[in-house]
């Protein structure tokens, strides 16, 4: 198991832009992802994501909003801790990480 931990810096911001492509490329891989706020509420777990919340009408969302359909109420400096596993964990990982590096 990997994990990834992220602080939300523009919650409305550029991310919004390719979202609907992270979320293509996951869903392509054979990988489950728990997402959760820092402060250790407990983890929302998506071992499908075609079969969770990932929609095509999350095509023209924002960051927020994307947290938001999780139950999980992000503001600016929040942390959020992604945890992979299975056979594709580390190409999961890069993929959000350099989406939230970009």
């Amino acid at each position: 198991m990997l994990a990834l931990t992220v602080t939300i810096t523009d919650p409305l911001g550029i991310h919004a832009l390719v979202i609907s492509q992270l979320i293509g490329l996951i869903d392509a891989l054979n990988c489950d992802i728990a997402i959760k706020k820092q402060s250790n509420q407990p983890l929302k777990e998506y071992p499908n994501p075609s079969e969770s919340f990932y929609t095509d009408s999350i095509n023209q969302t924002n960051l927020r909003d994307f947290f938001l359909v999780l139950k999980l109420n992000i503001c600016y400096l929040d942390t959020v801790v992604f945890e992979f596993s299975g056979p594709d964990e580390d190409e999961a990982k890069e993929l959000i990480s350099n989406y939230f590096m970009q």
